[in-house]
């Protein structure tokens, strides 16, 4: 692969990446608890890591599911995803995401966190736009 066609990836997954927060922000503009918790996810991710981060969310209510549900449907997207889908025991269950990095790789759990804080920097940012634009 050409230094071209890498920065054309890049751009592409970092283009794809922002277009699926865009979409999850959009979604959720009206509920500002959604928001809060969006906000504070890096920083538990930073603190406790992306494991005991994601059992929080599992274990709490629906909008922490939500923002679980969003987590897991990024790291398992058929075009940019890191883990395959069909990896996942029960693709559709809540704890699906947390099973399998239980046991997987060191590596693959520090590239999903990896992930997962690019994804939440812009999810973050669009978070904040659509919630000012309310206040305009």
């Amino acid at each position: 692969m050409s230094n071209a066609d890498k920065i054309s990836t890049m751009k592409s997954i970092a283009q794809e990446r922002a277009v699926y927060a865009w979409k999850c922000a959009v979604k959720n503009k009206d509920n500002k608890e959604y928001a809060s918790l969006v906000r504070k996810v890096p920083m538990y991710i930073k603190t406790n890591g992306l494991l005991n981060t994601l059992a929080f969310l599992y274990s709490k209510g629906e909008r922490e599911k939500q923002v679980l549900k969003e987590i897991t449907e990024w790291l398992t997207n058929k075009d940019f995803g890191l883990i395959d889908r069909s990896a996942l025991k029960n693709p559709n269950s809540d704890t699906s995401l947390i099973e399998y990095l239980l046991h997987a790789e060191p590596h693959t759990v520090i590239a999903c966190t990896a992930e997962i804080l690019n994804l939440f920097t812009w999810l973050r940012r669009f978070v904040k736009d659509t919630n000012d634009d309310k206040k305009s």
